[in-house]
């Protein structure tokens, strides 16, 4: 018994022999070396992983600055369709309305809150785009716009009755299927096409 622990005992000072060696080879460094301490004492294969880090990290800056543009296009989409919203919700109590207060709000059932949802969200990731980093977190932004996928599913289940209303209140309404057929669509900020026209028929399909 007393062997083995001799044996451990002088283990220990083996290591601790070469401990000692390693923290004077490490004190005896050139301190004025350009390269910080940390590159150093990096392998290749360490090397190799931050680079890959770094290619990921603008990757995701690549896709979030692509939905960021789908974002734009989308809420621009959603915009149009709000432009003749407003005033027609306004003649609709007036003596000669273009559409009753329960034909407008069904055709245009679920879209002012969609927009809103978008725009918050659009206003809330630009500016994490604009200061791109690695401490940079956005997760909770989807989380968020995922928990409102009720409001989609109710757009959703009006959607047929929607366009059928709109539909017959153009062919019944002149001045309404003239509002329908001129809706104009902003495009991208650096889009060479500023404006697009869409019926409203077509605008509402794409929001689906």
């Amino acid at each position: 018994m007393e062997v083995d622990e001799e044996k451990v005992l002088c283990y220990l000072d083996k290591v601790l022999e070469d401990e000692d060696e390693n923290v004077f080879e490490c004190g005896d460094m050139d301190l004025e070396s350009p390269l910080p301490p940390g590159d150093m004492l990096m392998t290749p294969v360490h090397l190799q992983f931050r680079g890959d880090i770094e290619k990921g990290l603008e990757m995701k800056k690549l896709v979030l600055s692509g939905f960021l543009a789908s974002e734009e296009i989308y809420i621009n989409q959603l915009e149009a369709l709000l432009l003749p919203m407003r005033p027609l919700k306004a003649t609709a109590t007036t003596s000669q309305p273009v559409l009753t207060i329960q034909q407008v709000e069904t055709i245009f059932y679920k879209i002012q809150d969609i927009f809103e949802i978008h725009k918050e969200f659009y206003d809330a990731l630009f500016p994490h785009i604009q200061r791109w980093d690695e401490k940079v977190a956005v997760g909770h932004l989807f989380q968020k716009l995922a928990s409102q996928l009720g409001v989609y599913k109710a757009f959703v289940d009006n959607y047929k009755t929607a366009v059928e209303t709109a539909e017959k209140c153009s062919q019944a309404n002149t001045q309404f299927q003239k509002i329908s057929e001129n809706l104009k669509v902003k495009g991208p900020k650096d889009s060479k096409d500023c404006n697009t026209n869409v019926t409203m028929e077509g605008k509402r399909l794409v929001l689906i």
